[in-house]
Formats: C-alpha cells, structure tokens, sequence
C-alpha cells in the first residue's frame, strides 16, 4: 500500500453535489472569488495545480464519507447555473480515493466498480443515498 496523500485544501458540499460527484457525473466544481477561497489563487493557472489535492466532504459532518480529489486545473470564469453571476474558480479534478470518516479515522473504501454503478454491494455496510428524509 502507498504512502497516504495529505490534502492541500478540503471543500464542503451540500449533499446533493456530493452525491453527483460520488457517483461520478459531475467532474467541475464551482466556488465564487471572494476572499473565502484565497488560497485557490495560488494555483490558479495553466500547470499550477499540479499535485494539489483537496477533500470534499458533506457540509460540517463529522462523521461519513470523503472523497480524495487530484485537482487537474483551476481557472477564474463564468459559472453556466443560470442565476450565478460573476466570477468563479472552476476547479477540475478526478476522484483518486474514497473514504468512510469517523473519529478522526480515514476508511479507505475499495471499490471494483466505478462510481454510478451499484459497486457499494461489494461493502459490508450500505452506503446513504444522499437523499434527505422528508
């Protein structure tokens, strides 16, 4: 087994776009520029990004699951969600690993599958839906 990957930044998401992300269809995150995200300017830029990893997780849980992402660029442009003016990061990145988190422990999660797929069958636990309960 490898050496563990520091992240250089993590992300929290509403559930419903972690569960996009989870399930591998959406690839692009947005964050507005503003002085929040700062520290993303440092790798704005053609080859910038390079070996920077973040962790993206569900809003302020402290327990659930991770995802390790490989970010592959961030440029400054226009977000394309009708009703989000200005200027955004548009982070592109890759999932390199998930993980189930709980007291300060990282759960590697194998999977055979790729994401979207019904690869959580192969877990001895069920994985949430992501979908809030009415």
């Amino acid at each position: 087994m490898g050496e563990a990957i520091e992240p250089d930044y993590s992300l929290s998401f509403k559930r419903n776009w972690f569960a996009e992300i989870w399930q591998g269809r959406k690839t692009v995150e947005y964050r507005r520029v503003s002085p929040r995200y700062r520290r993303l300017a440092d790798w704005v830029g053609p080859g910038r990004s390079k070996g920077v990893f973040m962790m993206f997780y569900i809003g302020m849980q402290s327990v659930g699951f991770r995802m390790l992402v490989a970010v592959k660029n961030i440029d400054i442009g226009e977000c394309p969600l009708k009703g989000f003016d200005g200027e955004y990061y548009r982070i592109t990145f890759d999932v390199v690993q998930y993980y189930a988190y709980s007291r300060g422990v990282y759960v590697p999660l194998i999977l055979d599958q790729k994401p979207g797929e019904e690869w959580w069958r192969c877990l001895m636990f069920p994985l949430p839906s992501f979908e809030r309960e009415a």
